[in-house]
C-alpha cells in the first residue's frame, strides 16, 4: 500500500493534531520509508505501551548497519500519541526463532528496547527526524553489533553477524538456490 495513503489514514483518524505536525509526521514518515524500502507501515491504534502512551504508527523492517561485511538488526520504531513532540519508541524486533546473543549497551533486558539514545532521549521537535535517527542507530550498532541467532536459517546459527563469513556466504547463496 501507498505509504502516503496509510499515513493520512492513520492521521484522519486523529483530530488531535494541528496541520503542522500532521505535515511534519507526514514528511518524516514518508522520508524515513523512502530511505529505508525495507520498513513496513501499520496503524496500531489499540497499542498502548508502558507508559500509557497509544501508538500510533507502527514502522517494521530491517536495518542495513554495514554492507561489507554484511550486518542487518531487525528493527521496530512505534510513533506514540505525543510524537513528534517527543522521540518514537525502538526495539529490536525479537520472535521465537531469533534473540540477543551479546548485550548491548543501549538495549534493555529482556524487552529489547532501545535506550539511553541521545537522539531519542534529547528528541527536539521539529529538528529530530527519524531519518536522523537511523544514521545515529546504524553508527551505534556498526560499532557494535547485537547478535541475533536464527537457528533455522542456518548451519552455525550467525547469520546477522560477521563473525562467521563462512556462515553468512553458505546463508545467502543457499537461499538464492
Amino acid at each position: 500500500m501507498n505509504p502516503l495513503i496509510t499515513v493520512t489514514a492513520i492521521l484522519d483518524q486523529r483530530s488531535a493534531y494541528s496541520l503542522v505536525d500532521r505535515l511534519h509526521i507526514i514528511s518524516d514518515v514518508l522520508n524515513f520509508v523512502g530511505i529505508n524500502y525495507g520498513m513496513s507501515i501499520s496503524a496500531q491504534s489499540s497499542v498502548i505501551d508502558e507508559h500509557g502512551r497509544q501508538v500510533i504508527v507502527h514502522l517494521q523492517g530491517y536495518l542495513v548497519v554495514d554492507e561489507e561485511p554484511f550486518a542487518v538488526v531487525p528493527l521496530v520504531i512505534d510513533l506514540v500519541n505525543d510524537y513528534p513532540h517527543r522521540g518514537p519508541m525502538v526495539r529490536i524486533a525479537l520472535n521465537d526463532d531469533s534473540h540477543i546473543v551479546h548485550p548491548h549497551p543501549n538495549l534493555q533486558r529482556p524487552s529489547s528496547f532501545v535506550k539511553d539514545v541521545d537522539h531519542v532521549v534529547h528528541w527536539e521537535y521539529p529538528n529530530s527526524n527519524l531519518c536522523e535517527l537511523v544514521d545515529v542507530l546504524k553508527n551505534l550498532f556498526r560499532s557494535q553489533t547485537p547478535i541475533l541467532r536464527k537457528l533455522e536459517y542456518c548451519h552455525c546459527s550467525a547469520i546477522f553477524t560477521d563473525a562467521c563469513s563462512l556462515c553468512l556466504f553458505y546463508c545467502f547463496n543457499s537461499q538464492l538456490q
